[in-house]
């Protein structure tokens, strides 16, 4: 049974549009049947990042547009991501017909839903932010709504704008919403908060810089271009979203890549730490390659100085000779006690840095051994034929 999503906001810029394209992609990669619809005709957010493949069939692909004014909706073709994962633009091409301020009338030019929705396990509807009478369109063909929303006040105040204006048509669903974008200081705080809002909150994302990154190069944010955390919430995410008994079953086979590009990323992580100690290690062994030769040669320059002096000494022709003995022992002995404490100090990194390269090395041994048994356990699911895995590519 097709289980429909509405991603909502209050004000623009809280992520929305990042949350729906990765989870339309990871459940895509799970084996689920998705659609994700942009219907924010004001920033076509989602249709940014598919612009080449429009680019290629602009002529061919029906948009929400035209779906919502009655145009090309004989048969309705979308953006055929991959086998699991269809896309339907806001619009296929901006000209200044479609660019005009308008006016939504609820008079059923949405009802083609009830035919294509069935196609799919999920839907999810990407709206504009804040309110548009087009949600009196949207919202009662969906049967959850997703509130996403920064962690900040002005946030929290277009949130209670936004549902003063379509209370009454979201009262009989399941509400939810998601802090997004959250620091890791906001992040220890309201991942302990239930509520907030008028809403039940279900989860709090980090903030992961290489969504900021995609967003520039028109990158889908996947599992390819995130963090494996940024992945492991937005199976979360789905997890509660989602509880069908078929999409539950196909978010289970696909943790395994998850676990796979968990441990990769942090054998990646727990390895330039131990080439940073190795090489900071390299460095200070230069410095006490030095400060033996700066010994060495002070030791032969006190040396020198005694077989000078004692020469002069012989001859008889300088007076006071030990004063000018007792200068150069003194000079001689402060440098090398000085040489010497460094060598004491550098011995010292030296059995602090071994150390800590033996507590990381430890740790990377565990993380390798557990990425052995999500490999078998991989290859497993291949052998029954459940599901076809693939690991996930190195992190780099």
């Amino acid at each position: 049974m097709c289980k429909s999503i509405a991603l909502l906001s209050g004000k623009g810029g809280s992520g929305k549009t990042t949350l729906a394209l990765s989870m339309a992609t990871m459940l895509s990669e799970c084996g689920v049947k998705v659609l994700l619809i942009d219907c924010d005709l004001s920033t076509n957010g989602a249709t940014y990042f598919y612009e080449e493949k429009l680019a290629a069939k602009k002529n061919r692909i029906t948009s929400f547009y035209d779906i919502l004014f009655n145009e090309k909706t004989e048969m309705i073709k979308f953006v055929e991501i991959n086998e699991n994962y269809h896309f339907l633009p806001s619009i296929t091409q901006i000209s200044k017909k479609n660019t005009q301020v308008y006016t939504y009338k609820n008079d059923g030019s949405f009802s083609v839903y009830n035919e294509i929705g069935q196609r799919y396990d999920i839907v999810l509807f990407d709206c504009q932010a804040g309110y548009t009478d087009i949600l009196k369109l949207i919202l009662p063909y969906t049967d959850i709504d997703l509130i996403v929303m920064e962690t900040d006040a002005i946030s929290s105040a277009s949130i209670r704008s936004l549902y003063l204006k379509i209370g009454d048509m979201i009262n009989e669903k399941k509400l939810y919403q998601v802090f997004n974008k959250a620091s890791k200081e906001e992040y220890e705080i309201y991942s302990k908060v239930s509520g907030g809002t008028v809403f039940t909150n279900i989860d709090t994302i980090l903030f992961d810089w290489k969504i900021r990154k995609s967003f520039a190069v028109s990158q889908i944010p996947d599992m390819q271009n995130t963090s494996a955390n940024y992945g492991a919430q937005i199976y979360n995410l789905c997890s509660v979203l989602f509880t069908s008994n078929n999409v539950q079953e196909k978010l289970g086979k696909y943790k395994t890549i998850l676990d796979m590009r968990m441990y990769q990323e942090n054998a990646f992580v727990i390895r330039g730490k131990i080439d940073a100690i190795s090489e900071k290690y390299k460095n200070n062994r230069n410095s006490l390659n030095k400060s033996i030769s700066l010994l060495s040669m002070l030791l032969c320059s006190m040396m020198l100085c005694f077989v000078f002096v004692a020469g002069i000494g012989s001859f008889d022709r300088i007076r006071d000779t030990e004063l000018y003995l007792f200068i150069p022992i003194i000079l001689s002995l402060g440098t090398t006690m000085i040489a010497g404490l460094n060598i004491i100090d550098i011995t010292k990194g030296k059995r602090e840095y071994s150390k800590e390269i033996d507590i990381l090395k430890e740790q990377l041994f565990h993380i390798e051994k557990e990425m052995a048994r999500v490999q078998k356990k991989m290859e497993g699911l291949e052998e029954t034929g459940e599901k076809k895995v693939e690991a996930p590519k190195e992190t780099h």
